[in-house]
């Protein structure tokens, strides 16, 4: 595998093949993380996600900078757990953490790969569809990568309400079947609401869950306080657009092919880099 060198910091930057949401400016959220650049945010208006008070996304187009991550100095990255879920060396610099059931693989892997992204979002349907299944296989499942998926429903009419369903799993297993099965509909989260409730009974079934659990879950919005965190830390972040993956702290914004990312995992792997 060739070794990129200076080309590492352009692909992680890289604006490409994203679904976005723009607005008009509004103030930048205080206290960004160091070494991030912080997108404007504003409330979300009633034709994207939902209507509820204080729920904020990022509203221009993200210039994202690869922020400035220095490993731990031992070879055993640091992985802390704590009630708000999983913290990895390079989530403690971003100050995030991972749900238990929205996570793949291995915390102590040497590469941690946060996912935002929203179901309604086809450029994430292209990713999950197309490079994902090779890199949980060759990199997940290997112990390489640990994978944290984000839900950042900003694309799409009823997005948030695919978001609520996916966060009443109660497994990581059963997380990840209603993951796909939300997915393969995407039109489903951009039509109307009851539309969008029906897909997710579906979706549950296809994916084994129980169906009126889930069903109720979302209907008693169990889960929104989850999703509605998850966007508010997006926003602190600085991501104006799906799917936006943060690669041990460094910003990679849109779908890329499989080969995209064995050239980033191996200039992360290369000491030399």
């Amino acid at each position: 595998m060739p070794r990129l060198s200076g080309a590492l910091p352009a692909l992680l930057v890289l604006l490409a093949a994203a679904c976005a949401t723009p607005a008009p400016p509004a103030a930048a959220p205080a206290a960004p993380p160091p070494g991030l650049t912080v997108i404007p945010a504003t409330p979300l208006r009633p034709s994207a996600t939902s209507t509820r008070a204080g729920v904020v996304v990022p509203t221009t187009p993200p210039t994202l900078a690869a922020p400035t991550v220095t490993p731990p100095p031992s070879a055993t990255p640091t992985v802390m757990i704590g009630a708000d879920g999983v913290r990895t060396w390079s989530m403690q610099r971003l100050g995030i953490a991972a749900e238990a059931i929205a996570i793949l693989g291995n915390p102590a892997a040497p590469i941690t790969i946060v996912e935002y992204f929203d179901f309604g979002c086809a450029a994430c349907r292209r990713f999950h569809e197309q490079a994902f299944p090779a890199l949980r296989r060759e990199f997940i499942e290997t112990g390489i990568v640990f994978y944290v998926a984000r839900q950042l429903p900003i694309t799409s009419r009823h997005g948030v309400l695919a978001a609520q369903a996916a966060v009443c799993a109660t497994t990581p297993d059963g997380y990840w079947a209603l993951h796909a099965a939300l997915f393969r509909e995407p039109d489903a989260w951009n039509t109307d609401a009851a539309a969008a409730r029906a897909r997710i009974r579906s979706a549950a079934a296809e994916a084994g869950a129980a169906v009126d659990a889930i069903d109720r879950c979302v209907a008693d919005e169990q889960r929104f306080a989850a999703v509605e965190a998850s966007t508010r830390e997006a926003a602190a972040l600085g991501v104006a657009g799906t799917p936006t993956f943060f690669i041990n702290g460094r910003a990679l914004l849109g779908s890329h092919p499989i080969e995209t990312w064995r050239d980033l995992i191996a200039a992360l792997q290369d000491p030399g880099e």
